[in-house]
């Protein structure tokens, strides 16, 4: 996302469940992403996983995972 070439113009997340576990929280999900990368057009699915654990000063994600399904 950092990237300049990056122009997403829809991002959309779907089915997200979350598990809490007392201080941590496993987050699952679809998403759906549309753009333009260098020029190119592209359209993306696919699946994630967020690790969180809450801290004194809140949640903070400690690992995030993407899976593309299809183009």
């Amino acid at each position: 996302i950092q990237d300049p070439e990056y122009h997403a113009t829809m991002v959309a997340n779907q089915d997200v469940k979350v598990s809490l576990y007392q201080t941590a929280a496993v987050v699952t999900g679809v998403y759906h992403t549309r753009g333009t990368y260098k020029g190119k057009s592209f359209e993306h699915y696919g699946r994630f996983t967020d690790t969180w654990i809450f801290q004194s000063k809140g949640w903070q994600c400690v690992a995030s995972h993407t899976t593309l399904t299809r183009k």
